[in-house]
């Protein structure tokens, strides 16, 4: 369970990192938009995200892409980072604490 709690950080920690992009973006526009996780790929690689759509469409299923991906791709990513490092950090939590044995005897 370290790992699943050590991946919640993680991803909290980025959620914050990109909290604080957004925030500067803010500051040098004077409008909030949210980033979407498909954007956020996008601006980093682009190549990537058409590679992947390509696989998942051509090789799993076409409605894969359109019907589940698509929409989570358009997810706010500050929100979406947050709300999974929390759970990964909380059920991390609650699956390390085990009961104590009884005495034996």
């Amino acid at each position: 369970m370290k790992i699943i709690r050590f991946l919640g950080w993680l991803v909290l920690v980025l959620g914050m990192s990109l909290l604080v992009y957004q925030a500067t973006l803010y500051l040098g526009s004077g409008v909030w938009r949210p980033i979407a996780i498909g954007q956020l790929w996008y601006d980093l690689s682009p190549a990537s995200l058409n590679l992947s759509q390509a696989v998942v469409q051509r090789h799993l299923h076409p409605d894969l892409w359109t019907d589940w991906l698509a929409p989570v791709l358009r997810w706010n990513a500050v929100r979406a980072t947050l709300i999974l490092g929390a759970l990964l950090v909380i059920v991390s939590y609650f699956s390390g604490r085990r009961k104590p044995r009884p005495p034996a005897g």
